[in-house]
């Protein structure tokens, strides 16, 4: 993974295609802070599925769904995670939680 660090943003790259990953703008302030982003992780998970088990995805998903994907093999899980990526593209992460993402299976 290609990252570049910037004043203001940090932004990750496909290495192999050059696409945008991911973009974080830098947040300022006195306490930690989390900017993770579920939808730019089902884009990750999809190139590496492998990071499924510590991912904030899994953490911000209905148990249910977790239970199921997590019973599932790696080849299946890959498509089971490209599945919510198109899902969440198409319905945003909260239409992807409450309903569509039922249908990963």
């Amino acid at each position: 993974m290609a990252v570049f660090f910037g004043a203001f943003r940090v932004e990750l790259f496909d290495p192999k295609t050059g696409d945008k990953i991911a973009s974080y703008e830098r947040e300022w302030g006195q306490v930690p802070t989390d900017s993770a982003d579920p939808v730019a992780q089902l884009r990750l998970l999809c190139i590496r599925p492998g990071g499924w088990r510590d991912c904030v995805v899994r953490k911000s998903l209905p148990e249910e769904l977790v239970s199921f994907l997590n019973a599932k093999p790696k080849e299946s899980l890959f498509e089971s995670l490209r599945t919510l990526r198109d899902e969440s593209a198409e319905h945003g992460w909260e239409g992807c939680r409450r309903g569509h993402a039922a249908r990963a299976g």
